[in-house]
């Protein structure tokens, strides 16, 4: 019959260090039980934060980055550095994606699950398991968020260069320099400051001469203040890419009598056109389903053609997204 492994103090947390288990008066012997993890030397994990680190392993069947979901891999990444922030000296900080995940941007897919770090110069790089090392140029300006040490937006953006194609790196930007606010009538109202700025982003550009710096400078010029997510990123791109005009973004939208209707993802106020993307939590919750059906419906009563784009025709098919606006700009008399 298998032993059943005593129970932690309740004060520790999911994620702790080795010296905060002995201070609590816990035995050398139990933090080596086989329901703890130890993703880093000095460093252990239980419950949830112990089963997700288990993917971190070499010879977990599904370890490779695409067995995870988008969502759950980034979750582990900023576990991970949760874990290792323990261990951090006072010359270092996270950096790169990691850094990009902790500061909340929207990143694609990652190619493993290693954290990045970065140490001042003259420090030496990190040599660990499941760490790539950096060497941070002397004067970079670090910032602290939630207690973790992380390069600035600006250059964590500039850093991502070299492993982002043009649209994800647009869209880390614009999630970067956005400026929150609610749709009307409280339009100017904003919500949280943005992360950085435009001219931050472009002083980080001119400082970055490495691998991927033509396609970060293009990327600065269609970054925009006024995205709010990913695929509306990526939609803007396709369109603009394919010769249409670029379109108004989160635009309000109000009918004859000056009654707000709806705050869209895109419109082309002139003609009278507008999309909206939608994710699957649009119609995996019923209510929300109905709500946009009708607002949809109010605004088709306006003179509105509203094109609806799901995350397949962004990533998957977006000729056909292209084509579907396309051809309602052209119904609506734009000469294209």
């Amino acid at each position: 019959m298998t032993r059943r492994a005593k129970p932690l103090p309740d004060v520790l947390p999911n994620v702790f260090s080795v010296s905060q288990a002995l201070a609590c008066g816990v035995s050398p012997w139990r933090l080596r039980g086989a329901d703890l993890y130890t993703p880093f030397r000095g460093v252990r994990a239980q419950g949830e934060a112990a089963e997700l680190m288990h993917w971190q392993l070499p010879q977990h069947p599904n370890q490779h980055p695409s067995a995870l979901s988008v969502q759950r891999q980034h979750e582990l990444i900023r576990t991970l550095a949760h874990a290792y922030s323990y261990l951090l000296t006072p010359d270092q900080c996270f950096s790169h994606s990691t850094a990009a995940l902790l500061f909340g941007l929207p990143l694609p897919r990652l190619s493993h699950h290693d954290i990045h770090l970065a140490t001042t110069h003259p420090g030496r790089r990190p040599r660990v398991k499941g760490v790539r090392g950096h060497l941070l140029t002397p004067g970079t300006q670090r910032i602290v968020r939630e207690w973790m040490p992380l390069v600035n937006v600006a250059d964590t953006w500039a850093s991502l260069a070299d492993s982002l194609g043009l649209f994800d790196l647009v869209a880390a930007a614009d999630a970067a320099v956005r400026i929150d606010r609610r749709p009307w009538p409280v339009r100017r109202t904003l919500q949280r400051p943005p992360l950085t700025t435009l001219t931050e982003l472009r002083h980080a550009v001119d400082r970055y001469h490495r691998a991927g710096a033509h396609t970060l400078r293009r990327a600065l010029t269609h970054v925009r203040e006024d995205s709010w997510s990913r695929p509306e990123s990526w939609v803007r791109l396709i369109l603009v890419q394919a010769g249409l005009p670029e379109p108004a973004l989160n635009k309000d939208l109000f009918d004859d009598t000056g009654a707000w209707i709806a705050c869209v993802d895109g419109a082309y106020e002139r003609f009278r056109v507008c999309y909206e993307y939608e994710g699957g939590h649009h119609f995996a919750d019923r209510k929300r389903f109905l709500r946009d059906a009708e607002r949809r419906e109010q605004l088709q009563a306006a003179g509105w053609i509203v094109i609806v784009l799901t995350a397949d025709h962004v990533f998957n098919r977006p000729a056909l997204a292209i084509a579907r606006l396309r051809s309602a700009l052209t119904q609506r008399g734009m000469r294209l």
